[in-house]
């Protein structure tokens, strides 16, 4: 800035913008919080996905299945999804 005629001095009074980047969810910068939360998501999803997939066809065929189980995994997503890619596999 000399090369423009800006002292030391004069740069004393200048305001300056300072680049501070914050997380605004998480002010202090507090990393203990974190992991929890991805522990609750996984744990989440293995209870969701897992009955799912244990109810699909992918596993075990349906006829292998007792027949009150067979209802129920008309409910899983995943069972139709199955049927799904072996029809357009086959």
């Amino acid at each position: 800035m000399a090369y423009m005629g800006a002292s030391e001095a004069s740069l004393g009074n200048v305001p300056m913008i300072q680049d501070q980047r914050r997380v605004w969810y998480n002010p202090n910068q507090n990393d203990a919080w974190f992991i929890p939360i991805a522990e609750l998501l996984t744990t989440l999803a293995i209870f969701i996905l897992m009955p799912m997939i244990f109810l699909s066809d992918a596993w075990t065929p349906p006829e292998a299945r007792p027949a009150e189980l067979r209802e129920v995994m008309n409910l899983s997503p995943v069972y139709y999804s199955t049927h799904c890619g072996v029809r357009c596999w086959a």
